[in-house]
């Protein structure tokens, strides 16, 4: 009889599982390996279901920062594993995480990769022209790129690629951080640049380095864009620093902060007096450049809970008194905060926590380490989360015939 191949590899998985963490249950771990599996574009042939935990156990991959990354590689993958001439003989099992991130997206860039199965359309022509809420801003007969402030244009310029502004919800998110440029080459998709990155139609993060054409193309947009997240975004994508640019990325603080630990890996006094106001950017850093707290940032990172609880947690590693009346508002920055710093319950807190489901559930898991009957009518509301809560805490359903 045919067996699902994921459940005959899942036990010896599980095993590796808790050979990593002991303190997992057999049920937990279970969970954990239907999750990552999530990421093997195969399903449930599981066919890079082991090399997906490998990776995770070595650091190499963060299942919830890398997920879509890793679905689209591995697709990629499988697409073209057949041309073993490609990978230079070697298997994905000789492959890292990071190596394979880069052999991908050379051939890509090379044009050697099939990218579509022979279900798939190919990537979408130009049909956002004229549209409203859309600029065209370069146009040199091969190249041009299109800057969208509309909805409905970013979905549409999305469709057939890996984007997920395709779709509405995160098209209306990222609009709310500045506008979206889609580049065509010969008027087809071919990359997107926003406040997040640059990627190319397979939602992969670009290196302009191995892209001159391009490279010339985004300078110029760029600099005339004057936008400080698309200059940082640029100097990342080009690896190095563009010091004609600085003056503008300065005086954006998350930007000037990204810039300062990405780029330049050293403090940037200039950029100080801008950063400092920043909640995300001050925190982050006085953790990763300055490594040590920032007394002149403390009352604007205080106006956030949630980066409060990282700087205390991540920068102070103690408790921080100051902020703990902000701290207690956010159910997320209180579930950790009680878990990191406290490492025992926070009944002030607990009213805020109790009205999220999943940071009522995690906080009954991990702080309180038990059921939290008076929270588990908020974590009923959402189903994914009680039925985890259930299962954690062994609560079965009562059978109505037994007294």
């Amino acid at each position: 009889m045919f067996q699902n191949p994921l459940k005959s590899l899942i036990p010896n998985l599980v095993l590796q599982l808790k050979k990593n963490d002991p303190n997992l249950s057999m049920e937990e771990a279970r969970d954990w390996i239907l999750e990552i599996n999530e990421l093997d574009p195969t399903g449930e042939e599981a066919n890079y279901t082991p090399w997906i935990l490998k990776q995770i156990l070595s650091g190499e991959i963060d299942i919830d920062e890398d997920r879509e990354e890793v679905y689209n590689l591995l697709r990629l993958y499988d697409l073209n594993k057949r041309k073993k001439q490609l990978f230079g003989g070697r298997t994905l099992y000789d492959f890292d995480y990071e190596e394979l991130s880069d052999v991908i997206e050379e051939l890509y860039e090379q044009g050697l990769l099939r990218t579509k199965s022979k279900k798939e359309s190919k990537y979408p022509e130009l049909n956002i022209e004229g549209m409203e809420g859309v600029e065209e801003v370069y146009n040199d007969g091969v190249y041009r790129v299109f800057r969208i402030d509309e909805v409905e244009p970013v979905m549409l310029s999305g469709k057939g690629t890996a984007w997920c502004t395709r779709k509405r919800e995160y098209a209306e998110d990222y609009l709310e951080h500045g506008p979206i440029f889609r580049i065509y080459k010969n008027n087809r998709a071919y990359a997107s640049l926003n406040v997040y990155g640059l990627k190319n139609v397979r939602d992969y993060d670009m290196d302009l380095r191995k892209n001159k054409e391009l490279n010339k193309v985004l300078y110029e947009v760029v600099k005339n864009e004057k936008d400080p997240a698309l200059m940082y975004n640029y100097a990342d994508a080009n690896h190095k620093r563009f010091r004609e640019f600085e003056p503008y990325i300065m005086k954006d603080p998350d930007s000037a902060s990204n810039y300062a630990i990405e780029i330049l890996k050293r403090r940037w006094p200039a950029a100080e007096k801008y950063i400092v106001k920043s909640p995300d950017g001050a925190y982050l850093y006085s953790w990763l450049i300055l490594k040590r707290r920032w007394p002149a940032a403390e009352k604007y990172i205080m106006k956030d809970p949630e980066y409060s609880s990282h700087y205390a947690i991540n920068v102070i590693k103690g408790r921080w008194p100051e902020a703990e009346h902000r701290i207690m508002k956010s159910p997320e920055g209180a579930c950790e905060y009680a878990r990191v710093i406290l490492k025992k319950r926070w009944p002030a807190a607990e009213k805020y926590i109790m009205e999220d489901p999943e940071y009522a559930a995690y906080y009954a898991k991990d702080v309180m380490k038990k059921r939290w009957p008076a929270a588990e009518k908020y974590i009923k509301e959402d189903e994914e989360i009680w039925n985890e809560y259930k299962k954690h805490f062994k609560i079965k359903r009562r059978n109505p015939w037994q007294a």
